[in-house]
């Protein structure tokens, strides 16, 4: 189906749903859901064998580990959807020594006394970066679901291997646990390093649109963990550990915009010039309610078992940030492929600053301090409000393709 090159990509948006990409991401959820569950297993053997306080220091070391593999990692990530299949190749091998290059780091930092929090979040940005890398192809091709079956069983492996020390090794130590945690994330180097064989490693683009796409991620970056890291420095550890798990359970249904988005990679890459291809956006509001209706289900359950109030506030608050987040992802994706460069970092980075202010301002002066973490989440969905309204806008009208790709 073509349109007029004139068109929004709101109206683009509009399409009857197409059933195979539905199937998609059925199968896309359910691995990744798998893998959810799995995090929830290592999540609550940290909490029972170690303490909160453990569990914060580990998120906001991940935390730290998504921002900077989201910052590094986003130019080779939006230009492998839109190159032609040379400059894929050439990119992704460039891809994979940048993601080893952090390995590297990460190691040295161990060795120096680098600490916790820094040395794990190298190595997390490292090893997602090369998973992503061996798996940018399928989500070239719109294939998100060969990329969540990788990742389940690589989460996998990772759990199997932590429980080990933390139920084998007498008084294990959260270092000695997320060590052995990492261990198989790196295994995927093997898998890797066959795709550099005659590949000449190339930068992703120009120069300047590069760092703009940089500078983008590295507000996505800090609007998807920067909160976590923001909570824990006002409001302590703990209250850092029960924030972390509201918007954990808040980002995890939001995915599944993102894999409806990435189903339609291949037909918005051959419709760039009539602007056609996009995903239907009456498929995307269902899909967004029920992304809420999970998140809001969830917490009625942990109202029901009597969990820590401000857990349960924090989740049923999140729930509305799962709502606009799964349009959001949706957007961004045809903004992705059309070159809307500019739109998505200026968005990422005004929601970003919005979001550590609004949270400094309602965690600081207006709720209690046992409270920090539902002021973080309420702060969490103004700023996406925002984002959501943004993008909307934008999303009505149309820009040619750069030349750059």
């Amino acid at each position: 189906m073509t349109t007029a090159s004139g068109e929004g990509l709101l109206a683009r948006l509009s399409r009857t749903p197409d059933r195979g990409k539905l199937a998609k991401v059925t199968v896309s959820v359910v691995w990744l859901f798998s893998g959810r569950g799995l995090g929830l297993v290592w999540t609550a053997a940290m909490l029972s064998l170690l303490d909160l306080d453990d569990y914060g220091r580990y998120t906001i070391a991940t935390a730290l580990g998504v921002v900077i593999g989201l910052t590094v990692d986003h130019p080779f990530a939006v230009r492998a959807i839109r190159v032609d299949d040379e400059a894929f190749v050439r990119e992704r091998a460039t891809r994979i020594l940048v993601a080893l290059s952090l390995g590297a780091a990460a190691i040295t930092s161990y060795v120096i006394g680098g600490g916790y929090v820094v040395t794990f979040g190298l190595a997390c940005a490292g090893a997602e970066i090369l998973l992503h890398s061996v798996m940018s192809l399928a989500i070239r091709m719109g294939e998100p679901q060969r990329l969540t079956r990788a990742m389940t069983i690589r989460q996998a492996a990772s759990v199997v291997s932590g429980l080990c020390v933390l139920f084998g090794v007498h008084d294990a130590t959260l270092e000695q646990a997320t060590v052995a945690y990492l261990v198989p994330m790196f295994l995927v180097g093997f898998w890797a390093t066959p795709l550099l064989r005659g590949a000449k490693p190339a930068f992703p683009g120009q120069a300047g649109t590069a760092a703009m796409m940089s500078i983008e991620n590295f507000a996505n970056g800090v609007y998807l963990q920067g909160d976590v890291l923001l909570v824990g420095a006002l409001a302590g550890d703990r209250s850092a550990g029960i924030y972390a798990l509201a918007s954990t359970i808040a980002w995890a249904p939001t995915v599944i915009g993102q894999f409806f988005g990435q189903t339609h990679h291949e037909s918005l890459r051959h419709g760039r010039e009539n602007r056609a291809g996009g995903p239907s956006m009456m498929t995307t509001a269902v899909l967004a309610l029920l992304a809420g209706s999970l998140v809001l289900g969830v917490a009625g359950v942990m109202a029901w078992f009597s969990a820590d109030r401000p857990l349960v506030e924090a989740t049923a608050i999140m729930a509305v940030f799962s709502v606009l987040r799964v349009v959001s992802f949706v957007l961004t994706v045809a903004l992705f492929i059309h070159s809307r460069d500019r739109t998505r970092v200026m968005s990422s980075v005004v929601g970003a600053a919005l979001k550590l202010g609004v949270i400094a301002v309602l965690v600081c002066w207006v709720f209690p301090p046992g409270g920090s973490a539902p002021a973080a989440a309420l702060g969490a969905v103004i700023a996406e409000s925002v984002v959501f309204v943004w993008l909307l806008r934008a999303s009505k009208g149309g820009r040619r393709v750069s030349a750059d790709g």
